[in-house]
């Protein structure tokens, strides 16, 4: 009895290929929709509180929303960047040390960052997300 001859393009191959990749887009997806939401829970960082020092910890993380002014200082090989941060709905720029490992910046560049303030009363990212 002879068989069927067997081909590369077996339907159930396509149809697993196809779901595989259907589900690889739709990880995705909803990846990069959740991504800007982790931030949705902190507070805004409270710009005229910070100005006027007024009660802001080490130990709070606030969110800021804005667009990268300049980068002001390369420290550690380029590793660290102070950068200055111009707030959303604001005029005023703010020092932002940023730490390591992250996407290079570029002035004018949109940015959704996660922040606290240090013990020397400086602005710490230490997370963002490019726009």
């Amino acid at each position: 009895m002879a068989r069927g001859k067997k081909t590369i393009f077996d339907k159930n191959k396509i149809l697993l290929a196809a779901g595989a990749a259907a589900l690889i887009a739709l990880g995705a997806l909803i990846f990069s929709l959740g991504s800007p939401g982790q931030f949705s829970s902190l507070s805004e960082f409270p710009v005229d509180r910070y100005l006027d020092n007024k009660g802001l910890f080490s130990q709070e993380d606030f969110r800021i929303q804005g667009t990268v002014d300049n980068v002001l200082l390369r420290a550690n090989g380029g590793g660290h960047f102070l950068v200055s941060i111009r707030p959303d709905e604001s005029q005023l720029l703010l020092p932002v040390l940023m730490e390591p490992g992250k996407k290079p910046l570029q002035r004018d560049q949109r940015l959704l960052l996660r922040v606290h303030v240090a013990s020397n009363g400086g602005i710490v990212c230490t997370d963002y997300i490019v726009r």
